[in-house]
C-alpha cells in the first residue's frame, strides 16, 4: 500500500499489461514484488555488515522486482469466464434500467412468495 516505488516504474504501463487480471491477482503481484525488495534489502544489509557490500541497501520496489513478480504471475480468471461475467453484468444493468423506468413487467420484478405456483 505504502511501499515506495522507484521513479522508473510506469504504473499506467503496468496497468495496461495487466488487463484482464483481477484485483486479487494484481495485489498478489504487488505483494510478491515487495517481498522481493525486502529480500534484497535484507541480503544487502547482511552483506554490508560483513563488509561484502559497500553500497546502500535497496529501500524501494525496483522495476526488476515488479518484472519478476509479473513474469511469475497468472490470471486467475479465464477470458471465457470474464466474457460470461461481463455478459451477466450487462443483463443486470439492463434489468435495473428497465425497472427504474417502470418499463419492466418481467417475472423477476413481480417476484413474491405469495405468487408461488402461479
Amino acid at each position: 500500500k505504502r511501499a515506495p516505488l522507484a521513479s522508473d516504474i510506469a504504473l499506467p504501463y503496468l496497468a495496461e499489461c495487466l488487463d484482464g487480471y483481477t484485483g486479487a491477482d494484481i495485489t498478489e503481484i504487488c505483494q510478491r514484488a515487495a517481498k522481493l525488495a525486502i529480500k534484497q534489502n535484507i541480503g544487502e544489509e547482511v552483506a554490508k555488515r560483513k563488509g561484502d557490500f559497500d553500497g546502500e541497501p535497496v529501500q524501494q520496489i525496483l522495476a526488476l522486482h515488479l518484472e519478476s513478480a509479473v513474469r511469475t504471475s497468472r490470471k486467475s480468471v479465464s477470458e471465457e469466464d470474464l466474457a460470461m461475467y461481463q455478459s451477466f453484468a450487462a443483463k443486470m444493468r439492463k434489468m435495473q434500467e428497465e425497472t427504474a423506468l417502470g418499463a419492466s413487467a418481467s417475472p423477476i420484478t413481480r417476484f413474491s412468495f405469495k405468487n408461488k405456483g402461479k
